[in-house]
C-alpha cells in the first residue's frame, strides 16, 4: 500500500505542476502539448490510485466523488482537443474551461489532503475549499477569453 500511496502522491504532484505549466504556456507551443499530455496521464494515475486507496473503506468519501467528477471534466477537456475540427472555434473555450475546472479539482484534493492531515479542521472547511476555486476560475477564464479572442483562436 505504501508504493501505491507514493505513486498517488507523485502523480498528483505531476498533475499540479504540469497543469499550471500548461495553462501558462502558449497553446501552440510544443511545451504546452507536452505539459497537457503529462497532465492527462498524471490525472489518470492519481485518480485511479486514489480510488483504489479509497476502496479500502466501505463508505464513499467526498474526495472520491470529487475525483470522479474531476476525471470526467479532464476527459471532457481532452475530448475537446480530439474533436477540435468538428467543434470549430468553440473547441478552445470548451477545452480551457474544462482544464481550469480540472485543475481546480486537483488543487482542492491536494489542499484537503495536506490541511486535514496537518491541522484539526472542522468538516465544513472541506466544502469551503471545494467552493473557493470556483470563485477564482471565472476571473482566469475571462483572461483566457480575452487572450484568445485577440489572436483569433481556432
Amino acid at each position: 500500500m505504501e508504493v501505491l500511496l507514493g505513486f498517488h502522491v507523485v502523480t498528483a504532484s505531476m498533475a499540479l505542476l504540469s497543469g499550471f505549466a500548461a495553462i501558462n504556456l502558449q497553446r501552440k507551443a510544443p511545451l504546452h502539448r507536452i505539459a497537457g499530455k503529462v497532465y492527462l496521464l498524471a490525472w489518470l494515475g492519481f485518480a485511479v490510485s486514489g480510488l483504489v486507496i479509497g476502496a479500502r473503506r466501505p463508505e464513499v468519501a467526498p474526495t472520491e466523488i470529487i475525483t470522479v467528477i474531476g476525471l470526467l471534466v479532464t476527459m471532457r477537456a481532452y475530448w475537446a482537443v480530439l474533436n477540435r475540427k468538428k467543434l470549430g472555434r468553440k473547441w478552445l473555450q470548451l477545452h480551457y474551461s474544462n482544464m481550469l475546472s480540472s485543475l481546480a479539482f486537483v488543487c482542492i484534493a491536494t489542499l484537503n489532503q495536506i490541511l486535514f492531515r496537518t491541522f484539526d479542521l472542522p468538516s465544513w472547511f472541506f466544502w469551503v475549499l471545494v467552493a473557493l476555486p470556483f470563485f477564482v476560475l471565472p476571473l482566469y477564464g475571462n483572461a483566457l477569453n480575452r487572450r484568445y479572442a485577440l489572436k483569433g483562436a481556432q
